[in-house]
């Protein structure tokens, strides 16, 4: 991965001019995967708070309400880089996420 600030990283994920189309029908230099290109790791927090609560007569009755927080700290977890080196500008960008913003989400239930 390149250094600078963050949208300066995600234009360019990698050293893309180390690399050239090779000519038609000849084998390139490179092996067909490149293992050294690694996607931006896992930073995902999911937790949940639960609270029973029981009442009534003889505490037949209950209540549970739930709150769920999925990526709770809201950490973008970013697509690979474009690794298609067919003239394209796009070479070495990473253009998008593929999770989801944070998600909360609230539930009563009662029992009975």
């Amino acid at each position: 991965m390149t250094s600078g600030s963050l949208d300066q990283r995600l234009a360019k994920w990698f050293d893309t001019s180390v690399y050239s189309n090779g000519t038609d029908f000849s084998y390139g230099t490179d092996s067909r995967t490149e293992p050294n290109i690694r996607n931006d790791g896992v930073k995902n927090f999911d937790f949940a708070f639960f609270k029973n609560t029981k009442f009534g007569p003889d505490e037949r009755l209950g209540a549970e309400f739930r709150a769920e927080f999925f990526n709770g700290f809201n950490t973008p977890q970013f697509n690979p880089p474009d690794t298609n080196c067919c003239g394209g500008t796009s070479f070495g960008r990473v253009s998008s996420t593929y999770n989801l913003p944070r998600l909360i989400q609230f539930a009563l239930r009662f029992t009975f």
